[in-house]
């Protein structure tokens, strides 16, 4: 099972897409579950909109008829989120609901369930499995680990309008083992559950994600080794020559990204394997073997990646609809992810992003076409729910609030309550969510309480609460 940090990290409110990406994959390597993060970046301010409400790229609000129709000729919609926040997940299910009031019915595919629980799915999709006993039969808790009430709103529309809904992930455990010990560690019935090629990530990509690796000691220092399940967030490189274009057909995107793979077999797979090891040269009897931790974790994402697009291709042919993919949202930000696998496997299909928008400054017009906004939200494994609205344009930023805290929780314990403004954490000023993880990871690595600075009812007080990693399992 992941070892989760008490906070998930965001992206700083001016970030672009590529950091947070950056800051998801290396946490969920690390063993980390974290936000996809800020999708915005410095820009004008924009006017506030309702929460769930469909934005484009240039913040302009978009009427769900007109959006519906926009997306009535993609074979893939790729919905984007930061998975512990509510919003995003109720903004998710109301797009396929507005589809599927269009007369457009598509299949559902889902990051959060491995492959090897697509027969649970399957019963469900017949009608013989209620919705209750869904958490139970898919051992969320353990598969997954976000509250499995987030995602009810999608499973009810599913139910609702009797869309099928498919698993994408990588059957359980795997992305952990070939983090740990690479792909060659696999079983030959492991890894033929797997695509037979692994598609490699944009050189762009790469590179930013090599510095991003480098920069975050502290965090590998904080946690304990146990590499979990990559994940997403977001900065902009100074140039992006393979990103895709976000409406564009897949094989417009192929031939954008330059550098991808062949169309993974087990065939192309063996044939690489057998040439790697004919030039490799025999390392000496007692040398103990010498695995790159990023290349390991370059080739976890590549993975993750390849197996969502494979699977959302094997969704889209074996129930003949258009399928909505619901993925964190560095899977889906800047085509780099899910969409770049598709230009590869499905070359002729047309891919649609829609991601997160948090308010308050232009949406990042390179991570996706269209947005829909909701306003930023953390929930805690210390027990507190916060969220953070945008400003107004041209007034400061506003202090997360604290909007619920669990009973029984260390935070609740510690005597935060429902209401309080956090001014800092860990003595930073909390002008962003992020920075809460921020304090969190420093407080781990001293050994230290979490401190929190907030104000309450005219008074400013000091709430200090423990911090207890569970051990790697």
């Amino acid at each position: 099972m992941p070892v989760h940090f008490p906070f998930e990290p965001t992206a700083p409110r001016g970030a672009g897409t590529s950091r947070a990406l950056g800051a998801f994959l290396l946490a969920g390597l690390l063993g980390l579950a974290v936000i996809g993060a800020g999708c915005v970046k410095r820009a004008p301010g924009m006017p506030p909109v309702a929460p769930e409400s469909l934005v484009d790229a240039t913040g302009a609000a978009l009427a769900p008829a007109a959006f519906a129709a926009e997306l009535a000729g993609a074979d893939y919609l790729l919905l984007g989120e930061e998975h512990p926040n509510p919003c995003d997940h109720q903004a998710q299910a109301a797009v396929i609901r507005r589809l599927a009031a269009a007369g457009v019915f598509p299949a559902i595919g889902l990051e959060m369930v491995p492959a090897d629980y697509q027969g649970v799915l399957d019963a469900f999709n017949a009608g013989t499995l209620p919705l209750a006993e869904l958490p139970a039969r898919l051992d969320w808790k353990t598969t997954w680990g976000f509250d499995f009430e987030l995602y009810a709103p999608i499973f009810q529309a599913a139910r609702e309008y009797k869309l099928p809904v498919y698993a994408l992930n990588a059957p359980k455990g795997l992305a952990r083992k070939v983090g740990r010990q690479g792909l060659d560690a696999l079983t030959p019935a492991e890894r033929a559950s797997l695509p037979g090629t692994i598609l490699p990530p944009a050189q762009a990509q790469v590179e930013e994600l090599r510095e991003l690796f480098a920069q975050h000691g502290a965090m590998r220092k904080a946690a304990p080794q146990e590499t979990a399940k990559p994940e997403q967030a977001n900065a902009k490189p100074a140039a992006k020559p393979e990103s895709l274009p976000k409406t564009a057909t897949a094989a417009q995107a192929k031939a954008a990204s330059g550098d991808a793979a062949a169309p993974p077999t087990a065939k192309s797979a063996a044939t690489s394997s057998a040439k790697a090891k004919a030039s490799a040269k025999p390392a000496p009897r007692d040398a103990a073997p010498v695995r790159d931790p990023f290349e390991n974790f370059v080739t976890v994402q590549s993975l993750w990646d390849t197996q969502m697009a494979a699977r959302a291709l094997y969704a889209r042919a074996v129930s003949g609809r258009p399928v909505a993919v619901v993925a964190g949202a560095g899977h889906v930000a800047n085509g780099w992810g899910i969409a770049r696998r598709l230009a590869v496997l499905d070359p002729s299909a047309k891919v649609v992003l829609v991601m997160p928008w948090r308010g308050g400054e232009a949406p990042d017009a390179e991570a996706a076409p269209y947005f829909f906004a909701c306003p930023a939200a953390q929930k805690s494994r210390l027990g507190m729910t916060l969220t953070q609205d945008q400003p107004a344009p041209g007034n400061p930023a506003t202090l997360p609030l604290v909007t619920a805290v669990a009973p029984g929780s260390p935070a609740a314990k510690a005597g935060l309550l429902p209401g309080d403004a956090v001014v800092a954490a860990g003595g930073h000023p909390a002008d962003n969510l992020s920075v809460l993880h921020k304090a969190a990871i420093e407080a781990v690595k001293d050994g230290k309480t979490l401190s929190l600075t907030v104000f309450r009812a005219g008074e400013t007080l000091t709430i200090d609460i423990p911090i207890a990693l569970p051990a790697a399992k």
